[in-house]
Formats: structure tokens, C-alpha cells, sequence
């Protein structure tokens, strides 16, 4: 097949019109950041029962534990420890709605957490070199990071009902 300057042209446009294709493409995606850890969790001051618990997810592991007290206060809690590979669908969306410079502008505590016993909830992000928590109260969000809340939220309850069927 013999090229002509025109066909040729044509060749190279389509080339380039394929390559930032799929540049474009790969930016879109998210890429899931190896080193972040994020940590999410629940507690209740006076309770009975799993009274705490925590998720803590990196980008190949999960592990969530379980704290049961059997006096008021939490006074000498059971621990339980589940671990699994993390999800890699929950993970991409995880890094992909997490704005690390808008987390860390957060106070550490919203609202009155476990205040009259409403509970507490957390959600911590480190990157390796640097870690933000922000405490606040049980069931609430926070204004700008709705979706990821709910994320971690119903990531932790999907894990509560397969390892602790029975709870609250």
C-alpha cells in the first residue's frame, strides 16, 4: 500500500487523536495511592456489647476490629480482629473522592462527639508522613465530604454485619 501525502497526514491525525485518547483516559481513572492508610471507626462511651469498632484499609489489606465490653465505661474490652483483602473497587473510589489539602483543613473535633452517649465516629488518613483525624458525632457528616462519609460508613456496616451479625 503506497502512502500519499494526504493519507499520510490523515495516518499521523488519527495517531495522535488515539494517543491522547487514551492519555485522557488514564487520567480520568484514579490511581490508588499505596501508601495512604485510612481508618475509620465508631465508639460508644456507655454501652454494652461491641461498644468500639475500627477499620483500618491500605490499598492491599483491610482489618477491622471489634471491641466488647461487658461493663459500662468499656471497662477491659475483648478484642476481634477480622482481616481480608481490601477491595479494589472500594479503594479507587476511596482515593478518588478524598481531597488529602480539604481533610487536613478540618478541625479534629465536629460537633459534641459521644456527647449524652450520641456516640463518636472517626475517620483518619495518613499518607506515611502525615496523619488527620477528624472526630465527630455518630450518624452526622461533614460539610464537603459527604460522599467519601458515606463511603467509609458503608464499607464499616457492611463488615459489621458479616463479623457481628448481632450487634446494634
Amino acid at each position: 500500500m503506497q502512502f500519499t501525502h494526504g493519507k499520510l497526514r490523515l495516518f499521523f491525525g488519527i495517531l495522535v487523536f488515539l494517543g491522547s485518547m487514551g492519555s485522557a483516559c488514564e487520567n480520568s481513572s484514579p490511581v490508588p495511592a499505596t501508601d495512604w492508610v485510612f481508618r475509620s471507626g465508631t465508639s460508644f462511651g456507655m454501652c454494652l456489647g461491641p461498644c468500639r469498632q475500627e477499620t483500618t484499609w491500605t490499598a492491599d489489606r483491610m482489618v477491622f476490629e471489634v471491641f466488647t465490653s461487658s461493663g459500662r465505661g468499656g471497662a477491659n474490652p475483648i478484642r476481634s480482629e477480622f482481616s481480608e483483602q481490601t477491595a479494589q473497587s472500594f479503594w479507587r473510589e476511596a482515593v478518588g473522592l478524598f481531597q488529602a489539602s480539604q481533610w487536613t483543613s478540618l478541625e479534629p473535633v465536629q460537633g459534641c462527639p459521644d456527647c449524652a452517649d450520641g456516640g463518636a465516629e472517626w475517620i483518619e488518613w495518613s499518607d506515611g508522613s502525615k496523619t488527620h483525624r477528624v472526630t465527630f458525632e455518630y450518624g452526622s457528616t461533614l460539610k464537603g465530604h459527604e460522599k467519601f462519609v458515606n463511603l467509609m460508613r458503608e464499607e464499616r456496616e457492611k463488615l459489621r454485619k458479616k463479623y457481628v451479625p448481632d450487634s446494634f
